[in-house]
């Protein structure tokens, strides 16, 4: 599948992984006592000697071995070139031996393989390698046998796995001319059978199907492929009890050449989940298109920043930033991301609560404390002052703002005092009368620096919170917005995230980068292209 010429050319240009070939200890697996496999390890593994790493479990076909993934599918060149070109991030991939002996990844009389691999191949791995070990930073894959393999692990244990890579997966007895004179053809498809991962999901409980959105599934099979029909059915089957999932068609058989893009294709597939971007409404309407990531020195938060920071930071200086906390206290800031795009694409760094996600039910969503207000605060503290960071000399730590929406507003409170903060942006938030444990109106005073609390007039369960609390705020320059009929979210939903996003923009423009023009809206009311929106603003010194 590979132009040779090519492939020596780019081996060498792309040096750095070590893909090795060990054995391991074996008591599960009737006739062995050890037990062969091949581990990909990443350039800086050995330089490194702190670092930890997601894994990948990677499941070879029926009739191959665990070499095969780098004698025939160019497993080191393929992670290289990747690497390289930034289309993934540095990973371990580990690659068990399951032809040897009986050929099949699943449990059945005197061969208890699943046994095998999860009471002791897993166990072995993670404690004799640098590896993340918690379910976000662990995934499995693999071709044909071994894509049904890595289905069926994922379904028996969804607890394990955040991603699950099925190519050209083969899921359920199939008639096969080259079994028939396989003396254990018939014994092997029984046991596919048993284990057919179509009926399990079809027969799943509401607990198990909830457990098995939580984990990212790839379907991937050529058109060609005999293999087709079971994985398009297992697809509809995710479907029908509303899993998600994602399927790839491409032209092609059940080959080696197929395969090539398919490990491209898992291998991005698993990366992307673990340390992930995402691009919104095109990146938003400013003048650096931003994205939202999840990096790996910081995997609770989201960070919505413009795609050249460097760029950004050569035309509008040194880039404000600012702290977002989310409604309800949760660790989900999908709600957010279009307002938070636009808002970043405009010269902003913006830090969130929680992963990023593709969509609100892709995992478990957790009330998380105030303190990762103070976390966010500190990790871009350490970025700029940390000289091989790509924040590094980009982002102006003397120009912070905080913000929060609802219960996120509230959290804000308890870090009102931080001097850092330049100015604060409740939306759809205020305390009134409430009477919350962690936190008190007495917080109001606490304010040292301009702030704009965001409404949705009396259809926003905020809303005379908010009222309140401007009223009681004597202690620094503040600014009542209100979006008629905006209600609770506002605009948040919109594209570019609406009206709140510009009007934020305009804000923290003059909070922030000193942009006076823009006091006339909040000051004098200036709103022509505000339609729906009135604003009170008071404790400002007028010049």
């Amino acid at each position: 599948g590979w132009n040779q010429g090519e492939k020596a050319k780019q081996q060498e240009q792309y040096e750095g992984c070590t893909v090795e070939e060990k054995t391991m200890p074996c008591t599960k697996l009737e006739g062995f006592t050890e037990r062969s496999y091949s581990i990909c390890l990443p350039a800086s593994y050995d330089a490194d000697t702190a670092r930890t790493y997601p894994i990948l479990y990677l499941l070879h076909g029926g009739g191959l071995h665990h070499t095969d993934w780098q004698q025939n599918g160019n497993l080191k060149f393929v992670v290289d070139s990747m690497v390289a070109a930034r289309a993934i991030e540095e990973m371990i991939i580990v690659c068990p031996e399951a032809c040897e002996g009986k050929m099949m990844y699943f449990n059945a009389e005197d061969w208890k393989y699943e046994d095998f691999f999860f009471e002791e191949f897993v166990p072995y791995i993670e404690k004799n390698y640098r590896v993340k070990s918690e379910k976000r930073y662990r995934g499995i894959g693999g071709f044909s046998m071994g894509g049904g393999g890595a289905v069926v692990y994922g379904v028996h244990h969804p607890e394990k796995f955040n991603v699950v890579c099925d190519m050209s997966g083969y899921l359920r007895r199939q008639p096969l001319e080259f079994l028939k004179n396989d003396s254990l053809g018939e014994w092997r498809q029984e046991n596919v059978e048993k284990n057919n991962p179509i009926k399990t999901i079809n027969e799943a409980d509401d607990e198990t199907k909830s457990d098995l959105n939580y984990v990212r599934w790839l379907v991937d099979c050529g058109d060609k492929d005999f293999t087709l029909e079971g994985n398009m059915d297992l697809v509809k089957a995710f479907r029908a009890n509303g899993i998600n999932c994602e399927m790839r068609v491409r032209a092609g058989d059940h080959s080696w050449d197929y395969l090539h893009t398919s490990l491209r294709l898992a291998l991005k597939h698993f990366s992307r989940n673990i340390y992930r971007q995402k691009v919104v409404d095109k990146g938003g309407t400013g003048a650096y298109k931003a994205f939202a990531t999840t990096v790996k020195d910081f995997p609770d938060f989201t960070i919505y920043r413009p795609q050249n920071l460097k760029s950004a930071a050569e035309k509008e200086g040194k880039l404000p930033i600012m702290v977002f906390a989310c409604g309800a206290c949760q660790d989900s800031n999908i709600e957010y991301e279009r307002m938070l795009t636009e808002i970043a694409s405009h010269g902003y760094v913006i830090i969130a609560v929680g992963p990023m996600q593709y969509s609100y039910w892709d995992r478990p969503l957790l009330r998380v404390p105030d303190t990762k207000i103070k976390d966010m605060q500190k990790w871009i503290n350490a970025k700029n002052g940390d000289k091989t960071s790509e924040y590094y000399g980009v982002v102006d730590t003397a120009k912070m703002a905080v913000a929060g929406h609802s219960c996120g507003g509230a959290q804000l409170l308890n870090h009102a005092a931080d001097k850092q903060f330049k100015t604060y942006i409740m939306f759809n938030s205020g305390l009134g009368d409430m009477d919350i444990p962690w936190t008190s109106v007495e917080r109001l005073k606490d304010y040292h620096a301009p702030v704009i609390y965001m409404v949705g007039d009396s259809v926003d369960i905020a809303y005379l919170n908010a009222v309140k609390d401007y009223e009681r705020v004597d202690c620094a320059p503040v600014v009542l917005a209100n979006l008629k009929n905006g209600g609770h979210s506002g605009t948040f939903a919109q594209p570019n995230g609406g009206s709140c996003a510009q009007l934020a923009v305009k804000w923290l423009d003059w909070q922030l980068k000193g942009d006076e023009c823009n006091k006339e809206i909040f000051l004098e009311g200036k709103l022509e292209d505000f339609e729906g929106w009135s604003i009170d603003a008071k404790n400002f010194e007028v010049k």
